[in-house]
């Protein structure tokens, strides 16, 4: 009976074993496929792609025709440097000069404006301070005179003046002749005029005052005779008719001229 049990126990035993063995062979079976299929479904990986090498000889001469090209930009640059340079060296001394010239001009035109004030302010004060010593019968024409001569003399230096700032500046000059070479009369040949023909005289003269600005009729006016003489005693401290006896051949009063026509102003044109 218990020998029954036994066999029992060890077949069931054994049975277990089997089982094992084969569920054991099954799930190893399947691993193997299950890896196989795994193997066979991944592509195969593959290293990075070797880079094919390039000819020697040819990477020679392009890194020779770079090199010849990067020498040949270097040659222009230099070159452009080397013309920059010479432009800026030249306009250096072009303002340097245009400096000195200003200097120069400015120099100039500060002594002309100063000279030409205090020429300006003479001649005025000249000319105002004058005026009675002009208006004395006969003796005024020497005053007359040595104005006229200063106003030449004055006017012949403010154009040199001028002349010479015109140059600083690099400017055209004026003429100066044109007043340097004026010709004063003497004091002889204004009362030589004067008495040839008196009204032509003032005439000119009208013209001349009037060239701005209507100071003087066209025409003189009416001295009486009463006027002239008081002006005549009040010089020479007799009658006119006894002071023309000592009055020189040359110089003797004439009786007065028939009136002449009118001459034309004359035209007055600056320099």
């Amino acid at each position: 009976m218990w020998f029954v049990s036994l066999s029992a126990t060890v077949g069931s035993l054994i049975n277990s074993r089997v089982s094992g063995c084969v569920r054991a062979a099954a799930v190893g079976c399947l691993a193997w496929a299950t890896v196989v299929s795994a193997q066979e479904a991944t592509p195969p990986v593959q290293g990075p792609a070797v880079p094919a090498v390039a000819d020697p000889e040819s990477m020679t001469a392009g890194l020779e025709e770079k090199y010849a090209e990067s020498q040949r930009e270097k040659g222009e640059l230099e070159e452009r440097i080397l013309q920059l340079e010479k432009i800026n060296q030249e306009l250096t001394a072009s303002g340097n000069q245009l400096r000195q010239k200003l200097l120069i001009s400015n120099s100039a035109g500060k002594r002309f404006s100063r000279n030409l004030a205090r020429r300006t302010f003479s001649n005025v004060s000249r000319h105002v301070s004058g005026m009675a010593g002009a208006a004395i019968p006969y003796v005024g024409a020497g005053v007359l005179v040595g104005m006229a001569t200063l106003d030449v003399r004055d006017g012949c230096e403010t154009l040199d003046e001028l002349n010479e700032m015109l140059q600083a500046m690099n400017q055209e000059v004026v003429n100066v002749s044109r007043v340097c070479a004026i010709a004063v009369p003497t004091r002889d040949e204004v009362l030589a005029q004067v008495i040839a023909n008196w009204r032509t005289a003032y005439a000119v003269a009208a013209a001349r005052a009037n060239q701005y600005e209507t100071r003087l009729p066209p025409e003189p006016p009416t001295v009486p005779y009463a006027r002239a003489s008081e002006l005549w005693i009040a010089v020479f401290g007799v009658n006119p008719a006894a002071a023309s006896q000592s009055v020189p051949m040359g110089l003797m009063l004439p009786t007065p001229p028939t009136p002449p026509v009118s001459p034309t102003p004359p035209t007055i044109k600056r320099p």
